[in-house]
């Protein structure tokens, strides 16, 4: 008759390794006398390997956020579904503060976090990000590295992605395309019968190159909003403060 042995593999997510050792034998037992006893049997070792379930182990169990003691719900979350099935995590800040507290934590076989490309405590509750800007974007990511069983660490990428609702008034932005490709000129007045006051209120630019790419350079007030051009076909590039950005010009 068959004999079954059950090997459990699915015990843990980490690499499984393990000899079982199978004997088969006259079920009557040894024969002979003293010296000369003798089994009949014979001994077999199954080795079982499995590799670790690496998908499962560098998939964050939670990620948290919170802004002065308020914790934030990410806008896909609150659209429906489970969060820990997006790798997307949009949050819209309040106020004008320049920081927030991430915690990620990571299933308990993970080796390494990283917040921003940078390497952190795996164990550390609360982490500070700062968001100076308008938006910032921020990569965590749990790791697993077994240098047995992989080539390399392993990680699954979230993408967290903090705006902040700033307070636009009095900020103006000053729109140039670079001298040998054209020029930009502003029309409107910004205290015109149409304008509130705000910055650019009022204001439009007109452009003029003959290139088909022309470098546009985009200088605001203040350094926090980012400052994008859009074209027609909804193409949006973004300017940042002082760097010259190639931008297609369409045909007319």
């Amino acid at each position: 008759d068959p004999h079954r042995i059950t090997i459990k593999l699915n015990a843990t997510l980490l690499p499984f390794d393990e000899v079982t050792t199978i004997k088969v034998a006259d079920p009557n037992g040894p024969s002979g006398w003293w010296l000369w006893k003798n089994e009949n049997q014979h001994t077999y070792s199954i080795r079982v390997r499995q590799g670790p379930e690496t998908k499962k182990i560098i998939a964050p169990e939670e990620i948290a956020v919170k802004q002065r003691g308020k914790t934030l719900r990410s806008q896909e979350a609150a659209d429906g579904g489970n969060e820990e099935q997006h790798t997307k995590h949009t949050y819209i800040l309040d106020g004008d503060k320049d920081a927030v507290e991430v915690r990620v934590k990571c299933n308990p076989n993970a080796t390494g976090l990283k917040i921003g490309g940078e390497a952190v405590d795996l164990h550390a509750t609360w982490h500070r990000v700062s968001v100076e800007r308008a938006r910032r974007d921020v990569v965590v990511e749990c790791e697993y590295q077994n240098a047995e069983w992989l080539p390399q660490a392993q990680s699954e990428p979230h993408q967290l992605v903090f705006h902040k609702q700033l307070d636009l008034t009095g900020i103006s932005v000053n729109l140039r395309i670079e001298a040998q490709d054209g020029y930009c000129a502003m029309r409107g007045d910004a205290m015109d019968d149409n304008s509130t006051g705000d910055g650019n209120a009022g204001r439009s630019y007109v452009c003029r190159t003959g290139s088909e790419v022309a470098k546009f350079v985009a200088i605001a007030t203040d350094q926090r909003p980012e400052v994008f051009l859009e074209t027609h076909e909804g193409q949006r590039f973004l300017l940042k403060r002082g760097v010259p950005q190639a931008v297609p010009i369409p045909d007319e």
